[in-house]
């Protein structure tokens, strides 16, 4: 570096091999007390401003040379033109005297400083009005100060004025913080409120059973794995999920299924209405809807696929443990175990077992292979999901309609019932239309403008529908045959009872009908009347008898104790866990305090 110091120039360069060490103010002060220290210099970078100058266009040159007295620094109050500022004032106004504001002491001699200035230059005069108003200070971005002057006008402050004043000078006075939740109140964390079902079917027979049932938590993901009879019915289904729901969690607000018949029935949907509970159902033929508990299927299906190869029989040994770990393994979309969401603290370890450690064999065996399993469980768990995750991802796809336009819509014979069998329907026709859409149900399904007499439902998943590209060559396919007869959904298989009821000042004869593909518990009563009109095919004669006018009321009495027999069965359970729940006040969830 160097430097000119009384007309001689100086140069200071650092020495080579001396090691140089930063050291903190202590220890400069204790070099300076010990008068170790010869000179202490401050280092300053300086650039210059030449090197900041742009070159001017000689145009804009000129111009600044013809104006030049526009850039020029104020030596006198501005001449008298055709429009000057003023501030009007109504009659009878009292004169403005505004107190100046508090400065600091730096701010206060810089005021004085540019006052000075303006009287030395002319800009401001002195002045004896009885009007005043204080001043601010404004800082520039090249570290100036600019003089800012403030005005107050006068409005009637009335109450709503009032507090909107008030509220404004909260908000500028006082910080944003976030308000702290009151520990000393009980909150609950809102789990098994909304809950999702599905059926695995056609495992190994195990004391004639070859159902799971899985019921999945949608918010905490914590799940439960139910066994059931090959032959189960809604009114079973019910039975179990009572036993191992609701007594543990309560009802539910919200299930969310597929259109399985057992779902679909009409016992089914009766119960849980009266339940106070929503039924959500999923697009038909797309079980991506209900993707949470199809992904917790495969997962727990791959569990049993590892311990039972060799012993197929014995999954309903390893399901326990399967729930066990399901609900104790880490979840990335939580962020932690399903246990740890429901109870609120870590799930309690399983001590491992140290080979040996007992006398018992029988005890030494089984828990060894006990922690074998879930250590196997756990790793089976991370990798399926990673390997579904990868598959499914690979098959998605964003496609959007709008109202109005026109899509080509893929059918499956041999997967969808109603539609008529036929012959080699592998290689029949995959995609029929054009047809039109009518609304979109949902973010991925939307409802087409079928035909009339349709036999289908006319909501699709958007993976069931094409776009249709106008084309001479492309001739439009009406619904194969059977699909669009003018015939009920539903055909009745068998007329079971008759009764009669009283409906206000009238006799009306119903009939209980047993339908077609329906379980016995979901028959219902129709009106005799309604049933000729929409299956006059029907013969009812010779059916049942119709019963005498004397036995009409003893009749109509035994008919409504066997109905209410009927679904004692499930209904009591249901209504004792809910009038527990009511009054216990958890409604089956964890309270923290």
């Amino acid at each position: 570096m160097e430097f000119c110091l009384a007309g001689q120039q100086v140069k200071l360069q650092g020495e080579k091999g001396i090691y140089n060490q930063e050291i903190q103010l202590h220890q400069l002060r204790r070099l300076t007390t010990k008068k170790e220290v010869a000179y202490c210099y401050q280092l300053i970078s300086i650039t210059s401003d030449s090197q900041h100058l742009v070159a001017v266009p000689p145009k804009i040159q000129e111009l600044l040379e013809e104006f030049k007295h526009v850039f020029e620094s104020p030596k006198q109050l501005p001449p008298q033109r055709h429009n000057d500022h003023q501030i009007y004032l109504q009659t009878e106004t009292a004169s403005i005297n505004v107190k100046p504001y508090r400065y600091p002491h730096y701010q206060k001699s810089e005021i004085e400083k540019l006052v000075k200035e303006m009287l030395e230059s002319g800009v401001i005069r002195p002045s004896h009005s009885p009007f005043s108003s204080p001043v601010l200070l404004v800082k520039k971005k090249d570290g100036t100060w600019r003089f800012c002057s403030t005005t107050k006008r006068c409005f009637p402050m009335d109450t709503e004025a009032q507090n909107a004043f008030e509220a404004l000078k909260v908000a500028v006075t006082k910080a944003p913080v976030l308000s702290l939740p009151d520990f000393k109140k009980p909150f609950v964390v809102e789990t098994w409120e909304e809950i999702t079902m599905d059926f695995i079917i056609g495992l190994p027979s195990l004391g004639g059973k070859t159902v799971i049932m899985v019921v999945v938590d949608r918010l905490s993901k914590y799940a439960h794995f139910s066994a059931l009879h090959r032959d189960f019915s809604a009114n079973k289904v019910a039975s179990i999920f009572v036993a191992d729901i609701c007594h543990l969690h309560g009802i539910p607000k919200s299930i969310v299924t597929d259109r399985d018949k057992v779902f679909m029935s009409i016992f089914w949907r009766e119960l849980f209405r009266l339940s106070g509970t929503k039924l959500h159902y999923s697009t038909a033929y797309h079980p991506e809807t209900n993707g949470q508990t199809e992904v917790t299927n495969r997962g727990l299906e791959q569990y049993l696929r590892c311990f039972t190869m060799e012993s197929p029989t014995a999954w309903l040994t390893y399901l326990p443990w399967a729930e066990l770990s399901y609900n104790t393994s880490y979840h990335s979309a939580i962020g932690c175990s399903p246990f740890q969401v429901l109870y609120g603290r870590l799930p309690p370890p399983i001590h491992s077992y140290e080979d040996n450690s007992t006398s018992v064999e029988a005890v030494d065996v089984m828990l060894s292979q006990r922690d074998a399993m879930l250590r196997q469980l756990k790793e089976n768990l991370h990798r399926t999901r990673h390997r579904m995750k990868q598959q499914a991802d690979k098959k998605r796809r964003d496609l959007q309609f709008k109202v109005g336009d026109r899509v080509l819509v893929k059918l499956q014979p041999y997967r969808q019932s109603s539609l008529k069998r036929q012959t080699y329907s592998k290689l029949r026709r995959r995609y029929y239309g054009p047809y039109e859409i009518l609304e979109r149900v949902g973010s991925v399904a939307y409802r087409l403008a079928l035909p009339n007499p349709s036999r289908i439902h006319p909501v699709f998943h958007v993976s069931l529908l094409k776009p249709y590209k106008q084309n001479p060559r492309f001739h439009p396919t009406q619904l194969p045959e059977g699909l669009a007869e003018g015939q009920p959904l539903v055909q009745p298989l068998a007329i079971l009872r008759k009764r009669m009821v009283h409906q206000e000042s009238r006799v009306e004869e119903q009939l209980l009908v047993q339908w077609e593909g329906w379980n016995p518990e979901d028959s219902t009563w129709i009106p005799t009347i309604e049933f000729r009109r929409a299956y006059p095919q029907f013969d009812l004669e010779d059916k049942v008898d119709l019963p005498r006018r004397k036995e009409i009321d003893t009749d109509l009495n035994a008919v409504t104790s066997e109905e209410m027999n009927d679904m004692n069965e499930v209904i009591f359970p249901l209504l004792l866990s809910l009038h527990f729940l009511l009054f216990s006040g958890s409604c089956g969830h964890p309270t923290i305090a």
